[in-house]
């Protein structure tokens, strides 16, 4: 690949496809992964409450087989594609005394990214659905799909230029395609340089909803078009005596509607702070992370809190310990409500963590530990902190994992994650939980 398109997909930190093929051929790698899992404390359903005779508890086996291809017509041009074909859990009978129940398939075969990529006159093209990734994955992380994108890059010796629109919505839940004034668009443009040996990339980013488009709930309208927003962020990294670091600084320029002569701001300004750390030891390695996002700071998506497998799990199944309580903490209040926070897991949160990684014979063991509290408890702005205002203070939580190799491209994994959760004033004793956690195995065969 020419230097431009090799640049374009680091600088988007596009996942790693299937390796490189030849010319005109195709090539595919994949994986199967079976998880068997115990959960405790509400986090089945997301946010933290009972629902009647459903506790919040649930104890399930759950499977993946994912595959992702390449098809390679020239050095330029590529198409890829990211295929389900099993996603969900693990169930199916078909008995004279139990009857049918649902097939192997769980969930059937699903596209979940599909683009393609080429070179024209020097500059990187790329356009479909494809996973993309901003400043460190705060400013704007994919999610298990795709985002519906146009890429363009451009490389100017070391410096690399980007400029991508984000399709987030065609047309909202009426799918009105003919109809420009319902789509909903990110643009975003990213310079990737470097200095010295410091790595940089400044992103600037703008989120544009047409006067026909709605989105959000409750508040300012129950339905709300025309709600822009936009991001500047700034990413550094690179090793320092030893250790590795990437320092991430996003300010958020607010959150504002106008679907009414007067126009409303629904978010003010703020900003967000993120460092993480990770070293080597004589037994392994270890890591670190550090983050303050202020009360009002919104990121693009709410799919960022991968700062540790307490954090976010992923695979089939995965549950996001801290990431579903952190989205839960201020009580579910989105930002597109009046006199609210968000929804989003790095709103109005502050947190620290670290962890190891242990070389034991053929096991790699790793013990995490992770606090989480908020910024602002009065979220409503009153002066007073009442049961009007926050459903959690803070959370302590941590994760134990232990994998090994059983096969070539096979590895088994244990472990689990617990966290304690200090109350807030919207706290009701009987319907939130106080504590959470999970236990499980699972088995992975990549190929």
């Amino acid at each position: 690949m020419k230097k431009g398109l090799v640049l374009g997909a680091a600088a988007l930190a596009t996942v790693a496809l299937a390796p490189v093929a030849e010319a005109g051929s195709i090539s595919m790698k994949g994986y199967y992964m079976f998880r068997a899992q115990s959960v405790d404390g509400g986090l089945v359903d997301g946010d933290f409450v009972t629902n009647g005779a459903d506790d919040g508890d649930k104890n399930a086996w759950m499977h993946r087989l994912e595959i992702t291809s390449e098809y390679k017509a020239s050095e330029k041009t590529h198409a890829h594609m990211k295929a389900r074909f099993v996603d969900g859990s693990v169930d199916g009978a078909d008995s004279n005394v139990l009857g049918a129940d649902s097939s192997v398939a769980s969930g059937g075969l699903t596209v979940k990214q599909a683009w393609f990529e080429t070179e024209a006159y020097g500059v990187s093209l790329k356009m479909g659905n494809m996973p993309l990734a901003l400043n460190d994955k705060i400013l704007l992380n994919h999610d298990a799909t795709a985002f519906g994108t146009f890429l363009v890059a451009k490389s100017f010796g070391d410096v690399t230029v980007i400029a991508a629109d984000v399709k987030v919505d065609e047309g909202h839940a009426t799918n009105d395609l003919d109809d420009s004034s319902k789509d909903i668009d990110v643009y975003a443009a990213s310079v990737l340089g470097k200095v010295a040996d410091v790595n940089l990339q400044l992103t600037f980013a703008a989120l544009d909803g047409g006067s026909g488009a709605t989105t959000g709930g409750a508040g300012a309208g129950a339905a709300l078009s025309n709600v822009e927003g936009n991001w500047l962020a700034l990413t550094a990294s690179g090793a320092l005596a030893g250790i590795d670091y990437t320092a991430t600084m996003i300010y958020d320029g607010g959150v504002d509607y106008f679907g009414d002569a007067a126009g409303i701001q629904l978010k003010e300004s703020d900003f967000l702070a993120a460092l993480r750390l990770k070293g080597k030891t004589g037994f392994g390695g270890w890591s670190a992370y550090g983050f303050y996002a202020g009360e009002d700071f919104n990121s693009i998506t709410d799919d960022n809190m991968g700062w540790s497998a307490t954090w976010d799990m992923g695979g089939p199944g995965g549950t996001d310990l801290l990431g579903t309580w952190a989205a839960a903490a201020d009580g579910g209040n989105s930002y597109l409500t009046a006199n609210s926070k968000s929804t989003n897991a790095s709103s109005n949160m502050w947190g620290i963590g670290a962890g190891l990684s242990i070389k034991a014979g053929g096991w790699t063991i790793k013990p995490h530990v992770d606090y989480a509290s908020l910024v602002e408890e009065d979220l409503n702005g009153d002066g007073a902190v009442t049961a009007a205002d926050a459903l959690f203070e803070s959370a302590i939580a941590g994760s134990l994992f232990a994998s090994t190799q059983i096969d070539k491209g096979t590895t088994l994994m244990v472990g689990g994650a617990y966290g304690s959760f200090d109350e807030g004033p919207n706290f009701t004793t009987g319907t939130e939980e106080d504590s959470a956690g999970y236990i499980e195995a699972s088995i992975k065969m990549a190929f």
